[in-house]
This record gives C-alpha cells, sequence and structure tokens, in this order.
C-alpha cells in the first residue's frame, strides 16, 4: 500500500533495514471484506467473517469487518503488532495502516495492522 511502511520500506528481512522497527512481522487478524468466506482457508483459515457495518469493503480501518481484531461492545479498539527488532504495540484505529490488498482479486480482503 502506497504511503505506508510496507509500501515504503517492504517487509524485513535482515536487521538494520528500515521496515525492521516500523513494519509488524506478526500482528492480530484485521481484515475488511464483503465476501463472508474471505476468511476461509484462501485467506488465512479465520472462517466466516461478518461484513464491516458500512457494507464497504476498503483499505480504511473503519470498515473492518467486526469479527476480527479488538472490538469491545461493537467499537474497534486496535490490533497488538509485533516488530523484527522485539518489540509489541497496540494500534488504535487511528494508528491502523492497510499492510496487504489484492489489485487482481476483488474478493480479496484488505489486512490491516
Amino acid at each position: 500500500m502506497q504511503n505506508t511502511p510496507v509500501g515504503n520500506n517492504g517487509y524485513p528481512s535482515a536487521p538494520g533495514q528500515p521496515s525492521w522497527n516500523s513494519v509488524p512481522f506478526i500482528s492480530c487478524k484485521a481484515l475488511s471484506s464483503t465476501d463472508t468466506t474471505a476468511g476461509s482457508g484462501a485467506y488465512g483459515g479465520l472462517g466466516t467473517i461478518q461484513v464491516p457495518a458500512s457494507g464497504v469493503a476498503s483499505s480504511n480501518p473503519k470498515d473492518i469487518c467486526p469479527n476480527t481484531a479488538h472490538f469491545f461492545n461493537g467499537v474497534l479498539r486496535g490490533v497488538n503488532a509485533s516488530y523484527a527488532d522485539g518489540h509489541v504495540e497496540m494500534h488504535t484505529q487511528p494508528d491502523m495502516q492497510c499492510g496487504w490488498a489484492s489489485a487482481a482479486d476483488t474478493a480479496a480482503p484488505f489486512w490491516f495492522y
């Protein structure tokens, strides 16, 4: 995704790269999709997902499916992200970024960290 740490620096593969401490190598599952089977095997084995309340799949964290990420009483609280340098951060909704989307498959979900 353009203008994100992933888009600017790629994924970390060696110490000392700019992405080493700015791009998580693992995070909580968080996605946006209108395909209720998007969580099945092809996209990470999440099982059936719920469509975002907005009814729209997008790279906007406000459109994250409510049975992914950390929601409390229907409100998105965020996700945890772990980095190759060993630190872990809680990303609240304003801090969350879209880290991957498949342009080739319009049914594919947008993934966040």
